[in-house]
């Protein structure tokens, strides 16, 4: 009995040790800015996150110099960007692993961003140095090195993979599936590839992804409750995305023609306020439904696969099988002739 007794001491020690989840993380970011006399303010958020609705953290930039202590439970990955830059709608990325100690940066223009210095910190160190990595190499050390490092590319390639190339991404699945869930349960990349999964299988002939938002009294309602039955677009917009909000104005005819056949429009907004959203409406004249998405409560754009986009567009049968993913009106249309 006590033998079984201290194998499971060993055992949840060395669970403990592969990462530093649950502990009092402080990561000090120490700076010096070069040849930025404009900028003002940097923005700190984690990569998968997006400046436009997530709560940013920003911090001062004075006399060329910056200092900020960010606390966290467990070591993640975090970026930096000019807020000036991201103004302009054109920036990079300043990558780091939020870790116990000190990380000190020195960050010039982002026509000289090879002359960023990053260092200090064990895991950043190693990041910055395999994050430039073509994606094969990545990945391959993604697999024999299974440490926060290793963890931290993984969740990068299975990201790119989704939102931006679409690539089969089942063999960076598999590496997660066998190496980095049984080792990292309770890790947030381990809930945010499980969001990631979801949204790879947002395609035609599967199913659409279930999700909660809230309408208008602020009360949660599930998507499935609105479109169970019907032939339905799921539109996910934002008011400060304009091809969003042209594409639901085109879906005005569209809807008003076959709303009465068993269509229906429910929109979604990806919003930081509530009254963005309502306006828009009133301007737009949206007579769907519409709920909200308040700071990427519920990461719907994650599920779906469009984490970095305003919004995408859903066509589903009523059986909630996807018919169609980004159509034009017209595409609605035509699909609609056919089976309504």
């Amino acid at each position: 009995m006590k033998k079984n007794i201290w194998v499971l001491i060993f055992v949840m020690l060395a669970a403990c040790a592969t990462t530093s989840f649950g502990q009092n993380i402080q990561c000090v970011l120490k700076g010096e800015v070069v040849n930025r006399p404009q900028s003002s303010r940097l923005m700190l958020l984690k990569p998968e996150e997006d400046a436009r609705t997530a709560e940013v953290i920003y911090i001062p930039i004075q006399a060329g110099k910056f200092e900020y202590v960010l606390n966290v439970d467990t070591e993640v990955a975090y970026q930096l960007i000019f807020e000036d830059e991201h103004l302009n709608g054109a920036w990079r990325r300043v990558d780091f692993i939020a870790e116990q100690g000190t990380l000190n940066f020195v960050l010039h223009p982002i026509d000289e961003t090879e002359k960023n210095v990053i260092e200090g910190g064990r895991y950043t160190n190693e990041y910055v140095e395999k994050n430039t990595y073509k994606m094969s190499e990545e990945i391959q050390y993604a697999k024999d090195h299974p440490n926060i490092v290793g963890y931290t590319l993984l969740v990068k390639n299975i990201r790119h993979g989704i939102e931006q190339s679409k690539e089969d991404i089942s063999p960076l699945l598999k590496i997660y599936r066998d190496i980095y869930q049984p080792q990292y349960p309770y890790h947030p990349y381990t809930a945010l590839i499980e969001s990631y999964t979801s949204a790879a299988s947002v395609k035609v002939g599967n199913q659409y992804v279930d999700v909660t938002a809230v309408d208008n009294d602020d009360k949660e309602v599930k998507l499935s409750e609105l479109i169970k039955g019907k032939v339905a677009l799921i539109h996910l917009w934002a008011s400060w995305c304009g091809p969003c909000r042209k594409h639901g104005k085109e879906m005005l005819p569209v809807y008003e023609q076959y709303k009465e056949k068993g269509f229906t429009v429910v929109g979604i907004a990806r919003e930081r306020n509530k009254n963005a959203m309502l306006n828009a409406i009133e301007k737009d004249k949206y007579p769907w439904i519409n709920l909200l998405e308040l700071n990427d409560v519920h990461e719907i754009w994650k599920k779906y696969g469009i984490g970095n986009a305003g919004g995408g567009d859903f066509l589903v049968d009523e059986n909630g099988v996807i018919l169609a993913v980004s159509p034009s009106a017209e595409e609605v249309r035509a699909i609609l002739k056919d089976i309504l």
